[in-house]
């Protein structure tokens, strides 16, 4: 996870830091094709160490938490 999420987290500063607004795209796009490159990998480690009885409800507990945390992030932004 931390070899994806570093160069994505780089790139979003530095897309930040850009003059133009081409590079700050262009940075948000080589982003956007690293932040999400762990979630293949840790999908099927959980599914290989999970009992296939109980994948659907492991696989439900991994989307989760993922999905919980972007549903909460713009409540901050709607109070502004």
């Amino acid at each position: 996870m931390v070899f994806s999420h570093l160069p994505s987290n780089a790139m979003l500063i530095l897309a930040a830091l850009m003059p133009t607004p081409a590079l700050a795209m262009g940075f948000l796009l080589l982003r956007s094709s690293t932040s999400q490159m762990d979630v293949p990998a840790r999908q099927s480690y959980v599914m290989a160490v999970v009992p296939p009885e109980e994948r659907a409800a492991a696989a439900t507990v991994d989307q989760r938490s993922r999905s919980l945390a972007s549903a909460f992030a713009p409540l901050p932004a709607a109070r502004c």
